[in-house]
Formats: C-alpha cells, structure tokens, sequence
C-alpha cells in the first residue's frame, strides 16, 4: 500500500489506521506524485494507493487517468477535504476505487480499507445517495483530448509489448 499526502502527520494517522486493518501489508510513503509515480515504478507489487485529490504535482483529475493508464492494477482511493458530488462522481469516471473524506472517523476509515481491499467500491455512507444522483459533469474539449492521448499512448505500448513477445516469423 502507498500513501500519499504532503502532511506528515496526516500520512501518520492513515499509516496507523492501515496498519490496524491490515497489519501485514508493506506500507510506503510518498509526499507528491513524482514520489507516487517513482513508487509505484519501484515497487511493482504496490496494489492500493491513498491519494490526496490535491497532492502536489497533480493538475484537476488527470493524474488518476494517467495513474490507471500507467498502473491498472493499483486500487487508487481518492482523499479529499470536499465530499462535493460531481467531483467525486468523475473521480469514479477516471478509475478511483473509492473516496474518503478527511473528516472520516476511524471507523469510517477502517470500513473504507476493507471494501476496497475486498475489490468493492467506497464512498463516505452520507454522500452514497447524493453522488448516485449528482449529474456526471461534461469533459472540457481539452480534457477529452488528453484523455485520448493517454488511452493511445496506453494502447500503443500494449501493442509494442505484444509485439515483442511474439515469435518471429519467417
């Protein structure tokens, strides 16, 4: 498990509430997404990733898209202040398995592992009803084309490793 948050003591409590979860698991730090990003590249068995929505280095939304793109199979729990709907709604939309609110209690954190380390879906129970019914937010022309670029850019390195795998023909 990674995570991140450019408060020290914040990254603390989440590392104590994960521990008391899974006391098992391997936990990493990371203050910034360069610091995600050489993480996840260095430790290939990172499968959760606590993310503060405004971690530095990250711009709107489009670091979880790239996130997903890069690691498809790292869970990504978005960490917000704000349980604002829509916002919530499109973090979904671009692959996060799930949002936790920093006024979350400790119970509300510990029931948020547990649903996405059993591969479900969390959302704070107050705001369930409301992101459900909150319209999905339309993508800005210069987001759709970022968005394109990545899942190309995505599509062409799966295509380049197929490539190499396969047996040469003569």
């Amino acid at each position: 498990m990674l995570i991140a948050d450019d408060r020290p003591l914040y990254r603390l409590a989440l590392i104590q509430a994960a521990r008391s979860v899974m006391p098992d698991s391997v936990l990493d730090e990371a203050e910034d997404l360069p610091g995600v990003h050489r993480m996840s590249a260095v430790h290939a068995d990172i499968d959760l990733v606590l993310l503060k929505r405004h971690t530095p280095g990250s711009h709107g939304l489009m670091w979880l898209g790239s996130l997903r793109t890069e690691h498809p199979g790292v869970a990504v729990v978005m960490i917000s202040a704000h349980g604002d709907p829509v916002t919530i709604r499109r973090a979904l939309a671009y692959g996060a398995a799930g949002n936790l609110t920093t006024r979350a209690d400790l119970a509300e954190l510990h029931a948020d592992l547990r649903a996405v380390v059993n591969c479900e879906e969390w959302l704070p129970p107050n705001l369930r009803e409301t992101v459900a019914r909150s319209p999905p937010r339309r993508q800005r022309k210069r987001q759709r084309r970022a968005r394109h670029r990545l899942d190309r850019s995505s599509s062409r390195r799966s295509s380049s490793r197929r490539s190499r795998m396969s047996p040469v023909a003569d």
